[in-house]
């Protein structure tokens, strides 16, 4: 089939940029996708904002608006439109199925235009948890699939562990001011424990630029912690620190419908310590790979009191702590992206 997919939000320099920084889950999925279809035998297209385009080694080609004249003489069996609608969903694209990815929380913005809404054939969502709460906004949301984010499993593998090393790595308006707090009071019943984050919002999300000031002082506060804070770095140097990470630390109320971090995280059979905002608890079990806090940020202080707790308690329990490692990589519903991209071949085969 001749898929095309849709993102003009993704602040690229070059589509190239993917395979060597960091950026945030849908923009990489937006990479990932449409290069297994590819392999999978699909004529895949990408149109972005990337400044420099071209083909990927899968035969993916990257488009952008100097090409809307090119675009205007094809006809494409699927549009996939990444995270939103765009006004009128590209109407002046021929095509002959439209697909909503989303990739968000419930949003109005999304799809500003209900109407247009009838021109999906489908609409995929990440996780269960993005169903209801779509399904609580709009009336009714249509034919319906539900497929997550993969991960390279080859790639996020668990390494030789330090198991009282702890790991950040999302976007800072994740929880990332809470860590000091939380490490603080950690080391004070751990002595010997460590923490490493990679987080900085211009570099994650560069469309939402205007706002990484006001996360200086956040950045400067995890530093004077004795929290090593990094930049974000590409996927593959990531990954050796996630597998050789005994925890990953997620004080977030940002509600995140499937979260690449907590993927890649299991992935590496590192367990995540989050609580029941979003979507991780369709991964994250309580006690079997992971900690699940009951309250939220809004809790105050509460929240951060159970998380040190869950923390503490792994920590100070090798036989229930090397559990959840060895769980981890065993978490159901925990795809490599070769099975994601034959959930999407079988969708399209249905709607088609």
């Amino acid at each position: 089939m001749k898929i095309l997919f849709i993102d003009l939000t993704t602040s690229l320099e070059s589509f190239q940029d993917l395979e060597n920084k960091g950026r945030g889950g849908m923009v990489s999925s937006l990479y990932i996708l449409p290069n297994v279809l590819s392999q999978l035998g699909h004529e895949c297209y990408v149109m972005s904002d990337a400044k420099s385009c071209g083909e990927t080694i899968n035969g993916v080609r990257w488009i952008n608006e100097s090409q809307y004249d090119w675009l205007d003489k094809q006809s494409f069996d699927f549009m996939v439109l990444n995270r939103q609608l765009y006004g009128d969903a590209f109407s002046w694209i021929k095509s002959k199925h439209r697909v909503l990815w989303v990739h968000d929380m419930v949003h109005g913005g999304w799809i500003t235009k209900p109407e247009i809404a009838k021109m999906l054939s489908a609409t995929v969502f990440m996780s269960q948890y993005s169903v209801e709460t779509w399904k609580a906004y709009y009336k009714t949301i249509g034919r319906h699939f539900v497929i997550p984010n993969g991960v390279d499993k080859e790639l996020f593998k668990p390494l030789n562990k330090t198991t009282t090393s702890m790991i950040y790595f999302s976007a800072p308006n994740r929880g990332l001011e809470y860590l000091p707090m939380i490490f603080h009071s950690v080391k004070e019943k751990i002595p010997d424990v460590s923490c490493i984050a990679f987080s900085n919002m211009k570099s994650l999300h560069p469309n939402e630029s205007g706002e990484s000031d006001k996360f200086e002082w956040i950045y400067q506060l995890v530093r004077d912690s004795g929290i090593v804070l990094h930049d974000v770095i590409d996927q593959k140097s990531l990954s050796t620190f996630i597998g050789a990470s005994g925890l990953m630390i997620k004080p977030s109320d940002y509600a995140e419908t499937c979260s690449n971090s907590t993927l890649q995280s299991l992935s590496c059979g590192t367990p995540v310590i989050t609580s029941k905002v979003g979507a991780d608890k369709e991964w994250v079990q309580d006690k079997y790979n992971g900690r699940i806090c009951d309250h939220i940020l809004n809790d105050g202080p509460l929240f951060i009191l159970e998380m040190c707790r869950a923390i503490i308690d792994t920590l100070s329990n090798d036989r229930e702590h090397e559990r959840m490692i060895k769980n981890a990589p065993k978490t159901k519903n925990l795809f490599t992206w070769q099975e994601i991209g034959e959930k999407w071949n079988r969708m399209l085969n249905r709607v088609y």
